[in-house]
C-alpha cells in the first residue's frame, strides 16, 4: 500500500494554478532524467516543487546514475 502523503508536484508556475502545466507523481519513484515525464521536458521548467508530508526527494544535478552534486527535499516543503 502506498502512503497517501508520499507525492511530489512540479510545476512550471511560480504560484500554484491547476490549469497550469504540472505533474504530481505519488509512491516511490526513481527517475533517470525529467526530459519526458508525462510527455514533456522539465528539465528547464521547474519553478515550483511541492513536497507530500511523507515524501523525501533526492535531486542529482547532471548525473543519471545518482552520483556527484545532489539536493534533498524534505516532507512537506514547498520550493519555489
Amino acid at each position: 500500500m502506498v502512503d497517501k502523503n508520499c507525492w511530489t508536484e512540479v510545476l512550471d508556475d511560480t504560484k500554484y494554478d491547476a490549469n497550469d502545466p504540472h505533474v504530481k507523481g505519488e509512491g516511490p519513484k526513481e527517475y533517470a532524467s525529467l526530459k519526458n515525464l508525462s510527455g514533456r521536458d522539465w528539465n528547464n521548467d521547474i519553478q515550483n516543487v511541492i513536497m507530500g508530508a511523507g515524501a523525501t526527494v533526492l535531486a542529482y544535478y547532471k548525473d543519471k546514475h545518482l552520483k556527484g552534486t545532489g539536493i534533498a527535499f524534505a516532507p512537506g516543503q514547498h520550493i519555489s
